[in-house]
């Protein structure tokens, strides 16, 4: 069912979950045989927030859950809940896949569980999910944060085939996954955003990059700024909020930051 063979990917390390998800999804015939139909990335059709959803040629549907480091209980709970709510609502997601695939889906599937990360918890062990880990070549670690990302070869193991990862996911920097999270909005917010952040690290500002959806900024008296990563805009947040949802709003933002790093550090 598992092809382990290396195969490439465009930026490794990941910085996040995205990049092992985009990975699995740009691989998912060669790697196991099936269509990926809808996908929490963007623009992906997502179903009941399903990371990845596929079909093999068989028909039944594969839900797959992607981790970055250690997958713990909450991502197996979190897995079997997808299943519960894909076979409720069953009926009206087949015609939707079947409009997007042009064939006859099962009406009674057994969806195929598979979880994904670089490490298992000992106790996450059930008979109904496949769990498999990655593991990526060419790539020396060391016990510092990595800083920099590299095209590169990554492979898809069964988990009980390889020896554990102990330590977990080699150290990286997160703001690989401020990048990734900027490269999903316009090039402009994207610019707006790297700007601002320039603006404030000029001014002595310490800079927090959150690995997920925010960044936050400190002086000697504590953090005086938060931008939050959303949906065609930044939100930044001081003693009052700001967006950018346009390159307009920028030199504002940073005028008011600037203001705020100034009263941290009175």
């Amino acid at each position: 069912m598992l092809d382990s063979t290396p195969r490439n990917a465009e930026r490794v390390p990941f910085a996040s979950e995205s990049g092992l998800q985009e990975f699995i999804e740009g691989h998912a015939g060669a790697l196991f045989g099936v269509k990926v139909v809808a996908s929490s990335r963007p623009a992906g059709g997502c179903l009941f927030k399903i990371d990845t959803l596929a079909i093999d040629s068989g028909g039944p549907p594969w839900i797959m859950e992607c981790k970055h480091d250690r997958v713990d209980s909450r991502a197996l709970h979190q897995l079997h809940g997808y299943r519960s709510r894909l076979l409720a609502n069953w009926v009206e997601a087949s015609k939707l896949l079947q409009s997007r695939l042009g064939v006859q889906l099962s009406e009674r599937p057994v969806p195929v569980l598979v979880l994904v990360g670089y490490d298992f918890d000992p106790g996450v062990i059930s008979s109904d999910v496949v769990r498999l880990v990655y593991r990526y070549h060419d790539i020396r670690f060391s016990q510092t944060e990595l800083q920099e990302q590299t095209p590169g070869r990554v492979s898809l193991h069964y988990a009980d085939d390889v020896d554990k990862a102990g330590a977990g996911h080699p150290r990286i920097s997160k703001r690989f996954a401020t990048v990734e999270r900027l490269q999903r909005l316009a090039p402009e917010l994207a610019d707006a955003f790297w700007r601002v952040d320039s603006e404030l690290r000029k001014r002595g500002a310490r800079v927090k990059y959150g690995g997920k959806n925010f960044v936050r900024y400190s002086t000697s008296g504590g953090i005086f700024a938060e931008a939050v990563i959303q949906h065609g805009a930044i939100r930044w947040r001081t003693t009052i909020t700001c967006r950018i949802e346009s390159d307009a709003d920028t030199d504002g933002v940073i005028g008011l930051l600037k203001q705020a790093a100034e009263d941290s550090s009175a």
